[in-house]
């Protein structure tokens, strides 16, 4: 008895075996996670997944208070922040989306910088030294902080990425959960006219 009758059921046979073979072999080298960042870097480029730019508070629970610890080890709060404009993202090494966006908050941090513009940019890692070194691994000049405290309510959700904008007042006036462009002319303006307030 034959198991394959026709050439197309056996080249359909084989053709799946090979695409098996080599989703396996990309999941177990554990190459999987850089070819994923690179197609959502790729998505990212087009511009489709772009975050809110509306500037009126999205939550009524009024200024946001954390404590942060940054990489030399020193503990601060959010709130010590208040009058300036905060971009918060909550990110991790281990999150492939996370690193695809990173290359596009790297290009806005260097752009938008200033007294009035501050980034923190929040490890999720168990091992806070972990984001350190894939910061200096991947040449980030951003500032990587680790949370010291509860998450505050306005920051609500457990997936990542995560990120938030903080007016003046420290109000949460911009939440975007996953992956976006934020390095786009829209949302530069959007934190430009943001610290004229």
């Amino acid at each position: 008895m034959k198991i394959f009758s026709n050439k197309e059921t056996k080249k359909e046979v084989i053709n799946w075996a090979v695409f098996i073979s080599v989703a396996l072999s990309l999941y177990f080298s554990g190459l999987y996670k850089p070819l994923i960042s690179g197609v959502q870097r790729v998505i990212l480029s087009t511009g489709i997944i772009q975050p809110d730019t509306d500037k009126e508070p999205l939550d009524s629970s009024g200024p946001v208070s954390m404590k942060l610890m940054n990489e030399r080890g020193e503990v601060l709060n959010l709130a010590d922040l208040r009058g300036k404009v905060v971009f918060v993202n909550f990110w991790a090494t281990w999150c492939p989306p996370c690193k695809a966006e990173m290359p596009g908050i790297q290009e806005l941090y260097e752009e938008v910088k200033s007294d009035d513009i501050v980034f923190v940019m929040l490890s999720r890692d168990q091992e806070f030294q972990k984001a350190i070194d894939f910061k200096h691994d991947e040449a980030y000049s951003f500032p990587v902080f680790a949370v010291a405290s509860n998450i505050p309510q306005q920051f609500t959700g457990s997936a990542i990425p995560r990120t938030y904008v903080l007016n003046k007042k420290g109000e949460v006036v911009s939440a975007k959960s996953g992956m976006a462009k934020y390095n786009t002319s829209s949302f530069k303006d959007f934190l430009q006219e943001l610290a004229k307030e």
